[in-house]
């Protein structure tokens, strides 16, 4: 996000839902977006963010989505961030009973998929071999002590699907 303030980050970050969800149904012309209610698991919703129903198979996808609007052309650090705490309570990555976990980096107009246990598995690679990942206190809402993963893009592209946003 870009303000630092959950107020204000939670409209773009709703804004992005959107973004990603009528991509995803776009490029995939097989899927449809659910209902932002669709909760057949009934699941809390702040385990996911959305839902993606595969017409070929009838499966849903329970999607996780974070924008991304920091890092723009003229300033990326070439990180993702990768949440893990917020306000002294697990979150983000730890919480969330997702399939797929998306990041959009909204200025980079680049989408970036993978699914969330193999996401997981990543991170836990990163760290044991100390490698492309460290671990931030000093991103998101700084007053609610957001922590979470700073992973080298690059170096991990290939554990993703990346998908340009025109």
């Amino acid at each position: 996000m870009a303000n630092y303030n959950f107020t204000k980050d939670i409209i773009i970050g709703e804004q992005g839902e959107d973004t990603v969800v009528h991509k995803l149904t776009t490029f995939y012309k097989d899927t449809i977006a659910q209902p932002k209610d669709y909760n057949p698991k009934q699941l809390n919703i702040k385990e996911y963010d959305r839902i993606i129903t595969s017409l070929r198979t009838g499966k849903d996808y329970y999607i996780e989505i974070k924008t991304d609007v920091y890092c723009t052309p003229d300033y990326d650090t070439g990180n993702m961030f990768i949440e893990f705490e917020w306000n002294h309570k697990p979150s983000g990555i730890r919480t969330t009973k997702s399939d797929l976990f998306i990041t959009y980096f909204k200025h980079l107009k680049e989408l970036w998929i993978i699914p969330t246990e193999k996401l997981k598995d990543l991170i836990f690679l990163l760290i044991t071999l100390n490698e492309h990942i460290r671990t931030t206190m000093f991103s998101g809402d700084t007053l609610l002590h957001t922590k979470g993963y700073l992973i080298k893009r690059e170096q991990c592209r290939d554990y993703f699907t990346v998908l340009p946003m025109e």
